[in-house]
């Protein structure tokens, strides 16, 4: 019965502020936040969790850990042409001790979550940009996929890559 972590607390207050329209920005809190992407992706968890923030934070983080299964499940039908080698992968991503030990951080699942449905996307240049922009968007490190992305899109599908990664990064620039 831990408290989820402070990070995921301030994720979902934030994601409540901007439904309310309160500036985030005037927020001052300690913890660090998923960034804009964690807050627009928590917006509709916000309301179904009926206020209470640490009910909204245990869904985002389980919704968070729930994407990685599917997409992972996903990763091994689409790629590999095996649904059990997906099924493998996902249940060996639920015995790692890394998983269970911040489990309530949706800070560390988040990214990993939006980098793997644009890898399970990559033959949709659209998807993956969009998927890479919300990754982009939770913490800094995955701005340095970009480069490895748009070396694979290239000359067959990097300006619309570059358009939904541009669109979605305006759209959480605006978010702010």
């Amino acid at each position: 019965n831990d408290e989820p972590h402070a990070s995921t607390v301030n994720t979902v207050r934030l994601a409540d502020e901007l439904l309310k329209g309160h500036d985030s920005l005037a927020t001052v809190s300690e913890a660090p936040s998923a960034g804009p992407t964690g807050r627009l992706l928590a917006t509709p968890v916000v309301p179904l969790a009926g206020g209470v923030e640490v009910v909204a934070a245990r869904c985002l983080a389980i919704l968070a850990h729930i994407a990685v299964m599917f997409g992972l499940v996903c990763l091994g039908r689409w790629h590999f042409a095996e649904m059990n080698l997906g099924l493998a992968m996902a249940t060996l991503y639920l015995l790692l001790p890394c998983t269970a030990y911040d489990a309530n951080q949706v800070m560390h699942v988040l990214p990993a979550a939006l980098i793997l449905w644009a890898v399970n996307l990559h033959h949709r240049p659209m998807a993956a940009g969009a998927f890479l922009g919300l990754a982009c968007g939770t913490m800094f490190f995955a701005s340095f996929l970009v480069p490895i992305w748009i070396g694979y899109y290239w000359g067959r599908g990097t300006r619309r890559f570059l358009l939904a990664f541009s669109s979605v990064t305006a759209v959480l620039i605006g978010s702010l």
